[in-house]
């Protein structure tokens, strides 16, 4: 089921590196995306590129594209990250870009 329909590419830009992984990928990202609420770029990154055996980095790349061509909207927020160093575990701040479809 596609609740946005299929993922929209540019002519700029086109979708299909790594053997159509990347294009599959994206449209997993775009069917969990809405008009209204910001989602968090890593976590759908992660995943996405889990069903794909992709690099998280790669889809990040996408998304960071879609965002600079006007498919989708960006915000970066800081957000509570749990940080292991030297044996012990702390929260930090880091910054993420989150996304949601364009207006």
């Amino acid at each position: 089921m596609r609740p946005n329909g299929v993922a929209p590419s540019t002519s700029r830009y086109r979708v299909g590196a790594k053997g159509g992984k990347v294009a599959l990928a994206w449209q997993h990202v775009w069917d969990r995306l809405n008009s209204t609420d910001f989602k968090e770029g890593v976590a759908l990154a992660q995943e996405a590129a889990r069903t794909q055996d992709l690099k998280t980095d790669s889809v990040l790349a996408h998304l960071s594209r879609m965002a600079q061509e006007g498919i989708l909207d960006r915000e970066v927020r800081s957000v509570a990250v749990e940080v292991e160093r030297k044996g012990e575990t702390f929260t930090s701040h880091r910054k993420r870009t989150f996304y949601r479809i364009a207006r």
